[in-house]
C-alpha cells in the first residue's frame, strides 16, 4: 500500500510525514505466521476473505487474506503506537520536524475562522510563519501516533490559531498535494447526534450498521492511548490492541437534509 502523508489543522491538526519503514520478514517471522496467525485467519476469516470466497461472490469490503498481494492491497492496517505533547514539547517537535511544515501550511491555508490579531482588529497574519503560532496559541497539544503500516501522522490542538478542521494530504507517488477543509453543521443547531441517531434507527431497521464499526474501534482506542500517554508522562505507548484492518466504504456517510 502506497503510503499517504496527512495534516489535519484547526482546533484540531493532525499531520503524516514520513513514508513506511522497510523490513523483511526472518525465518523465525515466518514460522510464527504459519503456525500461530494462518490458522486463524484460515479459521475465522477465508470464508468472506479469500479467493475463493471471491469465486463465488461471497468477498466482502474487497479484502482477500489468504495471499501477499491480497493483504497489501490497500485498506486500514491499525495504529501500532500513540504518544501525547503539551506545551512547549509541541513548538520542540515542530523546530525537530516531527510533521512537514509544509503540509501544515497549505493545511493552515484551508482555514477560514483565524483567531489571533485577525479576530482583534483583521489584520491578517501568517499562521505557518516561525513564531506565529506560539505566539497566540497558549495551550497547544500534540498526539503523535504511527500506524502498522509505517505511515506516521500528528495530531494537533491549536486553540487560539483557527476555528476549522482543515486536512492536506501529500501522495508519495506524486508528490500531490491535496488540501480541504471538513464542513461542519453550523451553531447554533449542530446536527452530530442526530445524524448519530440516523444511523442507530437504520441499524435496528436493516439489522447492519451504517458505517463500519472498525471506524469507531480505532478512533475510541486512538483517544485512550492519547490520554493514557498524557497520564504516564508522555511516553509513547504501544497499541497491539488497534491492530484493526478494514476497508472502507465507497459511499460517503457525509450527513445530508
Amino acid at each position: 500500500m502506497t503510503p499517504i502523508r496527512t495534516v489535519l489543522v484547526g482546533l484540531l491538526l493532525a499531520t503524516t510525514t514520513t513514508a513506511a519503514d522497510k523490513t523483511t520478514a526472518d525465518r523465525k517471522g515466518l514460522d510464527f505466521f504459519e503456525s500461530k496467525i494462518r490458522p486463524v485467519l484460515v479459521r475465522h476469516c477465508y470464508q468472506c476473505h479469500s479467493a475463493k470466497a471471491a469465486a463465488n461472490k461471497m468477498l466482502k469490503g474487497g479484502l482477500q487474506v489468504d495471499t501477499r498481494s491480497g493483504i497489501r492491497k490497500g485498506g486500514e492496517t491499525g495504529i501500532r503506537r500513540v504518544q501525547t505533547l503539551s506545551g512547549n514539547d509541541v513548538w520542540n517537535a515542530l523546530q525537530r520536524r516531527k510533521w512537514s511544515p509544509d503540509l501544515m501550511s497549505r493545511a493552515l491555508s484551508r482555514a477560514d475562522v483565524i483567531k489571533g490579531i485577525t479576530l482583534v482588529d483583521a489584520r491578517t497574519q501568517d499562521l505557518a510563519a516561525p513564531g506565529v503560532l506560539k505566539s497566540i496559541v497558549p495551550e497547544p497539544q500534540a498526539v503523535l501516533f504511527e500506524y502498522r503500516d509505517g505511515l506516521k501522522a500528528t495530531l494537533l490542538l491549536l486553540d487560539g490559531a483557527v476555528g476549522n478542521f482543515t486536512a492536506a494530504v501529500r501522495l508519495d507517488r506524486r508528490d500531490q498535494v491535496l488540501s480541504t477543509k471538513f464542513l461542519l453543521p453550523p451553531e447554533p443547531n449542530v446536527a452530530y447526534s442526530a445524524c448519530l441517531a440516523h444511523h442507530i434507527e437504520n441499524m435496528i431497521v436493516t439489522g447492519r450498521p451504517g458505517y463500519p464499526v472498525e471506524r469507531t474501534l480505532l478512533v475510541s482506542g486512538l483517544l485512550e492511548a492519547a490520554h493514557d500517554s498524557r497520564v504516564d508522562g508522555h511516553r509513547p505507548q504501544l497499541t497491539p490492541q488497534l491492530a484493526i484492518r478494514y476497508h472502507a466504504p465507497r459511499q460517503s456517510h457525509y450527513c445530508r437534509t
